[in-house]
């Protein structure tokens, strides 16, 4: 029973001392914070291809237990996951908006607002009006340049859409119509 509590006494001494040693390094943190940041920092930028270099050779090692353990997470999680998204893309609207013009069409919100006020909030095609930010408001662009021509409504988006931007068909369709 000796050895119990000699141990059991350790433990303690041990788990004081922890305590101890940490309220030390907390205070030093506080008291040294921007020296250590800097500090941080510098050796971060020395070591970006290091760590970068090591980050990846961690991932080929360990490819299958981090997706394992991600999936894992994803469906433990599930509900709470969905409910930080959806929190972000209400909070986000304009930001979610604005990656997304950018990614697709190389343009921000401006750039859309502006050519809103070029067209009169008009579709280049129909000329019927359109509401800047909604669903039946498309940014049309050229598939081959990426060169964006102009906002256009549903309808006159699908008509380009669906002859791929072929004058050809258009021309042909129009030629049909005059004969019927």
């Amino acid at each position: 029973m000796d050895i119990e509590k000699k141990k059991a006494w350790y433990r303690e001494r041990y788990k004081r001392e922890k305590v101890k040693i940490r309220a030390r390094q907390k205070d030093y943190y506080t008291r040294n914070k921007d020296k250590l940041s800097n500090k941080h920092r510098e050796w971060y930028e020395n070591n970006t291809d290091r760590i970068s270099t090591k980050g990846k050779e961690y991932y080929k090692t360990n490819k299958d237990r981090i997706k394992k353990n991600s999936k894992e997470y994803h469906t433990k999680n599930l509900e709470k996951i969905r409910a930080q998204q959806r929190e972000y893309t209400r909070n986000n609207k304009n930001k979610i908006r604005e990656r997304g013009l950018m990614r697709n069409y190389n343009i921000t919100i401006k750039g859309k607002e502006d050519m809103y006020s070029k067209q009169n909030g008009k579709c280049l095609i129909c000329n019927k009006d359109i509401q800047l930010n909604s669903i039946g408001t498309h940014v049309d662009h050229n598939h081959k340049t990426n060169k964006v021509r102009g906002l256009l409504c549903t309808k006159c988006n699908s008509i380009l859409g669906f002859a791929n931007d072929n004058q050809l068909i258009l021309s042909n369709a129009i030629n049909y119509l005059n004969v019927q």
